[in-house]
């Protein structure tokens, strides 16, 4: 599990994971088609691309062209490497063509991977995972419940290597900030109502922490009651004030 903020280099990591253990099938899955046209920008098709990984053969399974099968299976079975980037919602697909072809991939990277604990995905990514020989999992806002999953989901060759026990690299933001490796962020908090507009930002912070109880925080700037204006409050991340605001608001729940 790499759980490490955003802006960090987990991208970079994915691709340069395939490299290190010089992969000869290659899955990423991303939750959206967007992230297929930026790893393709960014790592293979621009002037900055990487050439290490051009002598990949790339598929694309996340639209419904190129869903069937019967193309899925016929890209497994050409020779060199072959890199598959293929979406949760796709992914199925992926799953079946390697179970019937008996093929393990050397490295499934799930992108985004909190996106994984939705049921209908859950299965699905536990299947790859299971066939591969290695798998890796990037996100900045990993759950208990997710890290249970990955352990669960662990192929017996990543067991013989770790010992059944999850492997977890921590980057966090606090550390990228002071590293200047991301040196531009903004926190802001959305007020919907009268009685959130009078919480601090900590306030509702902490409000937001405690109703998802998912040990993450994701909140976007809204709009203000009233003038329709957006709205951004500066948190101040004294920690006596931080204490404070979530004993507050902890005994609402």
């Amino acid at each position: 599990l790499i759980n490490a903020c955003c802006g960090s280099g987990k991208s970079f990591t994915e691709l340069a994971a395939i490299l290190q253990c010089d992969a000869q099938l290659a899955v990423i899955v991303v939750p959206w088609l967007v992230l297929t046209a930026q790893f393709l920008n960014d790592y293979f098709d621009s002037l900055t691309g990487w050439p290490q990984l051009q002598v990949y053969q790339r598929l694309l399974v996340c639209s419904e062209g190129f869903r069937n099968i019967a193309v899925v299976e016929d890209f497994l079975k050409t020779e060199g490497k072959r890199l598959v980037i293929v979406t949760y919602a796709s992914l199925a697909v992926v799953a079946e063509a390697l179970e019937k072809l008996a093929m393990q991939p050397d490295i499934a990277e799930f992108d985004e991977a909190h996106h994984m604990m939705e049921p209908t995905k859950l299965q699905v990514v536990k299947r790859v995972a299971r066939m591969s020989h290695r798998a890796y999992y990037f996100t900045a806002t990993p759950s208990q419940a997710m890290r249970r999953e990955i352990t669960a989901s662990t192929s017996l060759t990543m067991r013989s290597e770790t010992g059944g026990e999850l492997r977890e690299f921590v980057y966090l933001l606090p550390q990228a900030i002071k590293d200047g490796i991301c040196n531009t962020w903004e926190l802001t908090v959305v007020m919907v109502s009268d009685h959130w507009k009078e919480m601090s930002a900590l306030e509702a912070t902490a409000m937001a922490y405690f109703r998802t109880r998912n040990g993450r925080i994701l909140l976007k700037c809204g709009l203000y009651a009233g003038t329709r204006a957006k709205q951004t409050r500066a948190v101040d991340l004294k920690q006596k004030d931080a204490i404070n605001a979530f004993r507050k608001i902890r005994n609402q729940f």
